[in-house]
Order: C-alpha cells, then structure tokens, then sequence
C-alpha cells in the first residue's frame, strides 16, 4: 500500500490497488520496501520472493471504462525503471503450504539486495 501511495502522490489521477492485479497486499514499512525482501512468511506460509514484477502494458488499461493513456507507466520509468522494465511489488513463490487470511501478520525471513532502478 506504502509504495502505491508514493506512486499516487506523483500522478495526477491517483489509481486503485486493483489496476496492478495484486494477488496478496501488504501494509506498513516503507515504499517500495518490498524490493529488499527475499524471503517472507505471511500467516503459516514461507515465500521466498525471486524478482520484482516488471509491469507490461495492461496496467495502462482504466477497468472500468476500458480507455488507455500513458499513466502509470511513464510516471514509473522516470523513477523505478530497470534493464527489464518499470518494477512495481514482487513475483512470490510459495515454499509451503497452508492458508494464508487478511490480517495475518507478514515477516521478513531474509533480506536481498534490489535490483538496480534509476530514483
């Protein structure tokens, strides 16, 4: 939420949480926090997060009304731009099992370099 909100606060138009297709949602810490987390528990389920999510051409695309414009992946480029793209939140991949609820606390296991984006 913390790095939509740092995304919101340079555009013109603020966008929902729900153009990025997010599968799992984090509050707390900083923006862009998520970059420097390799591995997670969120409830009893360890993640171990490989990569940030390199953001294609759908998230131009406005839900409701199905028009397209240039927002948010301008925005992204002049400050999260990577050799693979503009990077907003993390690809996951479970190493258990089990159920995980909303409200269940999410904790950092490891940490990781990010990858290279020009601020």
């Amino acid at each position: 939420e913390e790095s939509l909100a740092d995304l919101n606060g340079r555009l013109a138009e603020p966008l929902l949480m729900n153009r990025f297709r997010p599968n799992i949602v984090v509050s707390g810490g900083a923006p862009f926090g998520e970059d420097h987390v390799g591995r997670l528990r969120i409830g009893e389920i360890v993640f171990h997060a490989p990569k940030a999510c390199a953001r294609c051409t759908i998230t131009l695309v406005e839900q409701e009304t199905a028009r397209t414009g240039k927002e948010p992946l301008r925005t992204f480029a002049s400050f999260r731009k990577a050799k693979r793209g503009v990077l907003f939140g993390q690809n996951l991949i479970h190493a258990t099992t089990g159920t995980i609820r909303v409200g269940d606390d999410v904790v950092a296991l490891a940490m990781k370099a990010a990858e290279s984006v020009r601020e």
